[in-house]
Formats: structure tokens, C-alpha cells, sequence
């Protein structure tokens, strides 16, 4: 095995967007273009021109490497691919999340962010995360995945101009690559993952002997079991993938999938009104709500919700969103005071 310190392959970002795979931008290396397929897929890329990938773990979320995530706050998303950041049709970031522990000083902690979007990115859809039952389809004898990125084709070369795959194979969890179990790492390819590639997934097939391509919904069952974490500065020794069968990485990227419900339109604080009108979203769609009206039973309930004629004095307004079986465990809540 080739002993050596896995480099990271992209700088700190200050300001990002992240398009879907509707776009086309750079390369994996040794890869092929991706002609379908992929939609949970991003591209991301700063405005001074830094560039990585990403991938879609909820219809609002994306997670990417830790050093994608930067220090920025002007967060965006887009559907459409932005040459030098001409005019395209944006979505706002509203929220970054670096995970726990994460020292971009310490090549062995570990390295995911997520980016919380305003809307969905039109034209692509989610992928499931690995389980740990589910560990011998990118462990064992014979395993492989795909993956896929926007990054350079090689460590001299320029963009290829679309998104590319590759399989990657005989992955290992030992000292070498790095002194715990964060990462997958191989040394077998082509394909090598490159400069622009940090943050893309690598995906599994389950029940498959041969892993196919073009990885979409309808083709299979498709889990996420890794994110791109680096490779060797010639983009052509080594490729290594934050490990998603790690308790505290999986969790990290699973508790994405939770809806969180917020309230966007009410009555005023205070008001002579006796009846009152709310509004009211999930992060996750398709999603239902149950609303509790002064701390009452819930019961299911539909944006917008209007109350019936209510006494003066004061009230409470909870809602709590359900998307994929999972249930916001911190439902939206609002007082108002109906006045004499």
C-alpha cells in the first residue's frame, strides 16, 4: 500500500453557489460525461473562482466538504450553469452547518458541511444515506461505487466542460490513509478524483453485482456512502472519501432529513382581531402539518390555517411539519394578544 498524508484538494471559500447537474462543469479524472442520471449532484463554486461539488441529501440540503463551506455568508444556489457569474436564476443559502470537530489545521478530524437552501434546486431530487446493515456494498471483496464530480481532469488540465463519473474500487479502512475510520481510500484507478471534485458523492448500488451507470431513482436502489475528501496533488496516486458508515459522519448528515417548520405570516403582536390567519412551510417537501392552537391536542392542518373566532386575551399558535415519516421534533410556535 502506498503510504503517504491524503492532501485536501481545494482552498477555503468565501462566497459559494451551487447548481444542479442541469448544468455541465469540469471533470473527474479518467472519468466519462455524464449523460443521465446523477440528481442529487451539484456544482459549487465561489465568486473569486474557487470550484467543488456537492450533493443533494434532502429536497433543501447539500452536503460538501467542510473547506467548501467557507466563512461567507452571501450563500446561493442556482439550476443553471454560471459562466464567470453571468445572470442566472439564484436561490438563497439560508444556513451552513460544519460538522463538530472539524480543524482545517488537522487532516484527521473530520471534514463535511451543509448547506441549507431557501427552495428546492429545480430538476433534481435527494439521495438515501448508507446504513450500517448495508456496509458490505462498499466494503467487501469486490465492492465498488460511482462517483461523480465537476473537477479538473487532471492536476495541469482545464475544465472538461460537463459533469463526469467514475467507478472506484477496492476501497480499505486502515493506518495509511488516515489513523481512524473517517475515510474510505483507494488506490486503484483510473479514476482519480482532482482539484473540483471536493464535496461530490460517491454512491452505491444496492443488491448489485456489477454497480451500472448513470445512477438515477428509477435505476435501482442508490445509497450515499461517501463524500470526496481529497487525493494526491497529481490527481493520479490515490482518492479518499469521508465514510458515511461512521457513527458521528452518518449522523451528521442524517439529521439533515429532518423537517423544520417555520412560520412566515400571522397576525400582528397585538390585535382587535378575533380571527387570524397563519402561514407556514417545511424545509422538506412534499411534507403535512398538525397545529395545536393554546397548547391544545394537534390535529392535521394545512398552510393557510385560519382560527375561528377566538375570545380576547392571549394565544398560542404551534405547528409542527411531517416529511418522509420524520416528524419536526421542535414544532414552529407564536404568540399574539387579541385586544379588548
Amino acid at each position: 500500500m502506498r503510504r503517504g498524508k491524503c492532501g485536501a484538494v481545494a482552498t477555503t471559500l468565501a462566497t459559494l453557489v451551487v447548481m444542479a447537474t442541469a448544468s455541465t462543469s469540469h471533470a473527474i479524472v479518467g472519468g466519462t460525461a455524464v449523460t443521465s442520471g446523477w440528481p442529487w449532484a451539484v456544482f459549487v463554486v465561489s465568486q473569486s473562482g474557487t470550484e467543488c461539488s456537492g450533493t443533494l441529501i434532502s429536497d433543501r440540503v447539500v452536503v460538501t466538504s467542510a473547506p467548501c463551506a467557507g466563512a461567507g455568508s452571501d450563500l446561493f444556489v442556482s439550476p443553471d450553469r454560471v459562466v464567470n457569474f453571468e445572470a442566472g436564476t439564484f436561490i438563497a443559502v439560508t444556513d451552513v452547518e460544519v460538522i463538530e470537530g472539524y480543524d482545517p489545521d488537522d487532516p484527521e478530524t473530520p471534514s463535511l458541511a451543509k448547506l441549507s437552501l431557501e427552495a428546492p434546486i429545480p430538476g433534481a431530487s435527494p439521495i438515501d444515506v448508507i446504513a450500517s446493515s448495508e456496509a458490505a456494498e462498499v466494503t467487501g471483496e469486490g465492492a465498488s461505487g460511482l462517483a461523480a464530480g465537476y473537477g479538473l481532469t487532471s492536476s495541469a488540465g482545464t475544465d472538461s466542460g460537463t459533469l463526469r463519473e467514475g467507478k472506484f474500487t477496492e476501497f480499505f479502512l486502515e493506518p495509511g490513509c488516515t489513523t481512524d475510520q473517517l475515510w474510505f481510500c483507494t488506490e486503484t484507478g483510473p479514476p482519480w478524483v482532482c482539484y473540483g471534485d471536493l464535496g461530490a458523492p460517491l454512491v452505491v448500488q444496492l443488491g448489485a453485482d456489477t454497480v451500472t451507470s448513470s445512477p438515477a431513482p428509477e435505476n435501482g436502489e442508490w445509497r450515499l456512502a461517501g463524500i470526496v475528501m481529497g487525493g494526491d496533488s497529481e490527481c493520479g496516486q490515490f482518492s479518499f472519501f469521508a465514510n458515511l458508515l461512521d457513527l458521528e459522519q452518518r449522523k451528521f448528515v442524517q439529521e439533515a432529513v429532518t423537517p423544520e417548520t417555520t412560520i412566515f405570516a400571522g397576525p400582528d403582536p397585538k390585535t382587535s382581531k378575533r380571527r387570524s390567519k397563519w402561514e407556514f412551510r417545511s424545509s422538506i417537501e412534499p411534507a403535512t402539518f398538525k397545529c395545536s392552537l393554546d397548547d391544545k391536542r394537534f390535529k392535521a392542518c394545512a398552510s393557510p390555517y385560519k382560527t375561528k373566532r377566538l375570545s380576547p386575551g392571549r394565544h398560542t399558535f404551534e405547528v409542527k411539519a411531517t416529511a418522509d415519516g420524520v416528524v419536526d421534533p421542535t414544532p414552529a410556535r407564536a404568540s399574539w394578544k387579541i385586544l379588548k
